[in-house]
């Protein structure tokens, strides 16, 4: 939460009781925090600074746990380690993730990524994580594989995600993208043929390659045109010679009657103007 805001047990930002008091749940990670007494207020030995019974487990006064073991009754985790949900130290994701429970009394803790809200909730109602950051299917920010794997159900919209390449010659939404070069099929399989590439057969391109079929007709074929040898044109008799215009009537010329195209002039079979 922003500064001055205490992290409700159910994840909200707020000022109240309801959001500060240790014993509702508030999230120390991620925010501010009221220590009490029991009935919600502190103690005048608080408010004086004066330590009290329970200031001797405080991670300022508790000791440096020499057996792995951590939180109240134990001590703090030495430097660089965190203090797992069951009390031991470690190092590894299940120890230091805050969603898993890490207890940052008596540790380190890996917060998850803010996002661009108040909170670091994402997705519908609550909007984009902050950059570099995936979505889970939960609505969680967070960076490693549950947060950012599309087959764990990562929201591409409120943040990254990665894409998984399949390792199996299968594709889809259940499997990922086929390797470069190769298509998705409609039933699910890669591949290089047609059936697998071609759009008409179902490809699918969101997942791979895929080809548009063409089939490219000739709606005219070219035709040997034979020259006229009688003064004659057209398609019975032929083009005319020498830069000669055929008439509409099929007849060879030069004057406007035979070239003008405003006159019927045939293109296909001598000189127009």
């Amino acid at each position: 939460c922003k500064k001055g805001y205490c992290c409700s047990k159910y994840g909200w930002c707020g000022k109240s009781e309801v959001y500060c008091d240790v014993n509702q749940g508030c999230q120390s990670e991620f925010g501010e925090c009221n220590k009490n007494n029991g009935n919600g207020k502190q103690s005048d030995a608080e408010i004086a600074g004066i330590p009290t019974e329970d200031d001797n487990e405080s991670p300022k006064t508790a000791k440096v746990s020499e057996n792995d073991r951590c939180g109240k009754g134990f001590g703090v985790c030495k430097k660089g380690y965190c203090c797992s949900k069951h009390g031991w130290c470690g190092k590894s994701e299940k120890y230091c993730d805050v969603n898993q429970g890490c207890q940052s009394e008596f540790g380190q803790c890996n917060s998850t990524g803010k996002t661009e809200g108040s909170t670091e909730r994402c997705g519908k109602g609550y909007g984009k994580c902050a950059k570099g950051y995936c979505c889970s299917k939960y609505g969680w920010c967070g960076k490693s594989q549950k947060y950012c794997d599309v087959n764990q159900g990562c929201q591409s919209e409120f943040g990254k995600c990665n894409e998984v390449i399949n390792t199996n010659g299968r594709c889809g939404s259940k499997y990922g993208k086929c390797s470069e070069g190769e298509c998705c099929s409609k039933y699910g399989w890669c591949g290089i043929s047609s059936k697998y590439c071609n759009i008409s057969e179902g490809c699918q391109s969101e997942f791979g390659n895929c080809k548009t079929k063409k089939t490219i007709t000739e709606t005219t074929t070219m035709r040997t045109i034979r020259k006229s040898l009688n003064g004659r044109c057209g398609e019975k008799y032929g083009k005319c010679l020498h830069g000669e215009c055929c008439s509409k009537y099929g007849y060879c010329g030069t004057s406007k009657k035979y070239c003008e195209k405003s006159s019927g002039c045939q293109s296909n079979y001598g000189a127009c103007w």
